[in-house]
């Protein structure tokens, strides 16, 4: 059973169902398939990581190229706060906690992701709990960095990217720094009713509001807005790391509980954050429990829902009209 779920910058998304498995299945052109990312996905499949869609198989069909990945149900970061209640500064804390962690070992396989938003957050049900498993999505725009820890390509969603990858206009090298600032901004964005803290009508008019003084959204804490400030500071020599953003009061004193929260889901599928680190560790003997049938193999999925107007990454363009025909192909389990 195959159904067509979205379209995106790149190419479009289904999900694919045999027997009791549910997988995505992301359809780009050959054309616009970047070998880049093919690479980048087998350095984050070793790492494991529960908050990192796994990837399960890619294939060659005809004029395509087909991606298998774990599917997550619950639809994606921006859905989740835009609906049901009232969302609350410690429900924040939780997704933002489990997005740095992701990021983080991301960071440690020598990768900038590069296109951080909402909509390549999904989420996943864990059985036992209430809570939401965040896993980062969508490698389409990422590559792999050498020592110096710089890219330099202009690329990336306008509201999203980082003041110095407007500035340098691909022509300036930047950091990894660059995460912190678009997970800043999906902090604004949780802490705001999904406001944006940056608005202009081009992206030269962006990069000048970004000068404004950040304003306090109303429910945030002290400290929230303190580390907030810290991940949207305009000199990312300034700027916080994500270990740093970690190790922020706002996680170790202010939202310990999230942090214990995280832990507690973690262990219903086999894993644990190991004290005072940022190591995830699972145990070999723990089955796990999410919702979705969990694949054999690490790496990552695409978007469920559309990003606001304009809000595609800056060097894909639109190509694919719905609706598209489901494609005839043989799954991989």
């Amino acid at each position: 059973n195959i159904q067509y779920k979205d379209r995106g910058s790149y190419g479009k998304v289904f999900t694919a169902t045999s027997k009791d498995q549910t997988i995505a299945v992301k359809v780009l052109k050959k054309t616009f398939f970047n070998e880049q990312e093919l690479t980048t996905l087998s350095k984050v499949s070793g790492a494991n990581s529960p908050f990192i869609i796994k990837f399960i198989n890619f294939k060659n069909f005809g004029d395509e190229v087909y991606f298998f990945m774990e599917y997550a149900e619950k639809g994606n970061l921006k859905d989740y706060f835009q609906s049901g209640s009232t969302k609350t500064e410690k429900d924040a804390a939780f997704m933002l906690f489990q997005l740095l962690h992701g990021l983080k070992t991301i960071q440690d396989c020598q990768i900038m992701h590069r296109d951080l938003k909402p909509e390549n957050l999904m989420l996943q049900k864990v059985t036992g709990t209430d809570k939401l498993l965040l896993k980062i999505t969508d490698f389409g725009v990422s590559r792999t960095i050498d020592k110096s820890g710089l890219a330099q390509t202009f690329v990336g969603t306008p509201y999203f990217m980082a003041p110095e990858i407007i500035d340098g206009q691909g022509k300036t090298p930047y950091t990894k720094k660059v995460e912190s600032w678009s997970a800043g901004i999906i902090f604004f964005m949780l802490m705001s009713r999904w406001n944006f803290p940056f608005i202009g009508s081009s992206i030269q008019d962006l990069r000048i509001k970004m000068n404004q003084p950040l304003k306090k959204p109303l429910i945030i804490s002290d400290d929230g807005f303190d580390l907030m400030k810290s991940m949207l500071c305009l000199d990312p020599h300034k700027r916080l790391s994500l270990q740093q953003c970690l190790d922020h009061k706002f996680f170790t004193i202010v939202h310990k509980d999230v942090v214990d929260d995280v832990n507690s889901m973690l262990s219903l599928i086999g894993y644990k954050i190991e004290p005072n680190t940022s190591l995830i560790t699972q145990s070999p003997q723990k089955k796990n429990n999410s919702q979705s049938p969990q694949p054999k193999s690490p790496g990552f999925q695409s978007t469920k829902s559309k990003s606001p107007p304009n809000q595609n990454p800056i060097i894909n363009p639109n190509i694919f009209p719905p609706p598209p025909p489901k494609p005839i192909l043989q799954l991989p389990f």
